[in-house]
């Protein structure tokens, strides 16, 4: 099992690119490698790994979207996991958690996607549905396990875009990640990567590795901070957002025949570079 990928990294062996001589050298299999750095505190079974909100209206309805992703202890094969949310009128909801991933530290990825919708017009009043509070709940064996942020709860408005965890520097968002038609020549494809790095510098790089033929061949390309992402009709999330995140993306011009691209994101701040590569199996872009 490779480990994960989200993490602070001393001696990395990469892909080289000729246009990219920054970064490290090529490996025995050409694929984005690493050792894990961050692990869950001996004793912790459940952490809130990462979470995003936003919200949408058009024409008087509203959408209000929410992801979760949470890291728990792999204690047995049978278990539970949840996030219970606040909503707007106070009482709280269970949203059950599906598997996503392994790491190589016994811990699962556990997430989901929640999108709720009304038909009012909501105005400069969006929190009709949700309130800001939620907490992960793991049950296993019989015993139930909390993070509800020391006590704290975790906390979030209804346009934060992303919330990363605090050993959690880069992430990549797959929502907005993919492949899709140039239709203004029609003789390429565009490959959009989006990322998500927690603020630590202001001198940063953003680069996204990546293969069209299983790393036989690669190349790199930097990724642009942008202010604003656009995530409905009338509504951006601005970036660096309030847990301190920035947005990240760059479009890459692929010939059209290209149908899927293998890919890593690093991010390189204050002389460390941080890498994101799907706990160890890389990321796969499919053409739309």
């Amino acid at each position: 099992m490779k480990k994960i990928f989200f993490i602070l990294f001393a001696s990395l062996s990469l892909i080289s690119c000729s246009n990219d001589d920054d970064f490290s050298q090529k490996n025995s299999s050409n694929a984005p490698q690493s050792k894990t750095a961050n692990k869950l505190s001996s004793g912790v079974n459940v952490k809130l790994y990462k979470a995003w909100t936003s919200y949408s209206q058009k024409y008087g309805y509203a959408q209000y979207t929410r992801r979760f992703q949470v890291e728990v202890r792999n204690l047995a094969y049978d278990k539970k996991v949840v996030i219970m949310h606040e909503m707007a009128d106070g009482t709280w909801k269970d949203f059950p958690l599906s598997y996503i991933s392994s790491t190589s530290d016994n811990t699962e990825i556990w997430g989901t996607d929640v999108l709720l919708s009304n038909s009012f017009y909501v105005g400069d009043t969006p929190s009709l549905l949700f309130g800001d509070e939620f907490v992960a709940r793991y049950e296993v064996n019989g015993a139930q396990y909390w993070d509800n942020n020391n006590s704290a709860n975790y906390k979030m408005g209804d346009l934060n875009g992303t919330f990363l965890r605090t050993d959690l520097n880069v992430s990549v968002d797959t929502f907005y990640s993919y492949i899709y038609n140039n239709y203004y020549n029609g003789a390429t494809n565009t490959f959009a990567v989006h990322a998500d790095v927690r603020n630590l510098n202001p001198t940063k790089e953003v680069k996204v590795v990546y293969t069209t033929d299983n790393w036989a061949t690669s190349k790199v390309a930097s990724l642009n901070y942008t202010q604003y992402l656009t995530v409905g009709a009338a509504q951006s999330l601005i970036s660096p957002n309030v847990f301190g995140m920035e947005r990240w993306f760059v479009n890459i011009d692929v010939p059209s025949s290209i149908n899927s691209i293998e890919y890593a994101v690093v991010y390189k701040v204050n002389g460390v570079e941080y890498w994101d590569n799907n706990f160890g199996k890389n990321f796969i872009a499919i053409k739309k």
